[in-house]
């Protein structure tokens, strides 16, 4: 038999919703941070798992441990966003080695050439971006 909380999430009860955020909110959160997420991707990250709870309500009756079952959403979320950051990274990498491959005077570009890589480039820790902008574009020797 399933607990009231879950039957009441699968019929759509938006004051279960309400108690299971309560709940278990300040938890994910804190644990995506606590796996080196941002407090801004932390945030998207929980905002987004309880999205994706209420859209398949329905798949929560064959679930035997709620709790259990929403921090390994949490986990998954975490390791999609972590591989995508590297795969940004990597793209990074190659388009500005491929920049100074072309450019022989080894000048700073003044813009970075498309939204996407200016993204990839936004997803990095702040001292990471100073030092892969410092090292690789500016070719800083330290």
């Amino acid at each position: 038999m399933q607990p009231p909380l879950v039957t009441q999430l699968i019929a759509g009860d938006r004051d279960a919703f309400a108690e299971l955020y309560d709940r278990f909110g300040g938890k994910l959160y804190a644990t995506a941070v606590q796996l080196n997420c941002t407090h801004q991707e932390a945030e998207d990250i929980v905002h987004d798992l309880f999205v994706e709870l209420a859209r398949h309500r329905h798949e929560l009756s064959n679930i035997k441990n709620l709790e259990a079952y929403i921090f390994t959403m949490l986990r998954n979320a975490v390791s999609r966003l972590q591989r995508r950051k590297k795969i940004g990274l990597k793209a990074f990498l190659r388009w500005t080695s491929d920049q100074i491959a072309r450019n022989r005077t080894h000048d700073v570009p003044a813009t970075l050439p498309d939204e996407d890589l200016s993204n990839a480039l936004n997803l990095l820790p702040e001292q990471q971006r100073i030092v892969l902008v410092l090292k690789v574009i500016s070719r800083t020797e330290f």
